[in-house]
């Protein structure tokens, strides 16, 4: 399947809108589908500048937006080995459920490690639940391994 990989900008969003409707879907299923109003104002606010994290998009031939990436890069606070002290953040990779096991999510990742080393980035770090086998091999797949003595931690702020 021929895919463009290209940053999210503000005329995506009316496309971007199903494939983020499908995220909330998959991260959040208890709670209330938000309007398309609120997830447009949603993608609105993770396009401003201020935002750490950038949006790559996977989409086909015909404008439909397959998958996602969600990434930032910084500086490493704690290993100064890396080239230029640099390392990317993966928040979060999704392909939507109908695209999955066609190369969507293997594009994304090889399009940002692609990216990463031009950008002299040393290594990119992310979160996968321990009960998303799939996942997990996936990552395996494209070269990741488990960081031991990591464990993902939250502290909810707010009632959503």
């Amino acid at each position: 399947m021929p895919l463009r990989i290209e940053w999210a900008t503000e005329h995506d969003l009316p496309a971007l809108v199903p494939l983020f409707s499908e995220l909330y879907q998959h991260d959040a299923p208890p709670w209330p589908m938000p309007s398309p109003q609120q997830m447009r104002a949603h993608l609105l606010r993770l396009l401003e500048p201020s935002v750490p994290h950038r949006l790559a998009i996977a989409w086909d031939a015909d404008g439909t937006a397959l998958g996602l990436a969600a990434v930032a890069t910084f500086q490493s606070v704690s290993d100064p080995r890396l080239p230029q002290g640099r390392q990317m953040e993966l928040k979060e990779l999704f392909v939507h459920p109908a695209h999955r096991s066609t190369g969507v999510g293997a594009a994304l990742m090889t399009w940002l490690a692609d990216l990463a080393q031009a950008q002299g980035v040393g290594r990119i770090d992310w979160h996968v639940d321990d009960s998303n086998a799939r996942g997990q091999a996936f990552y395996q797949r494209m070269g990741a391994q488990f960081t031991p003595h990591r464990v993902s931690m939250r502290k909810q702020l707010s009632d959503v």
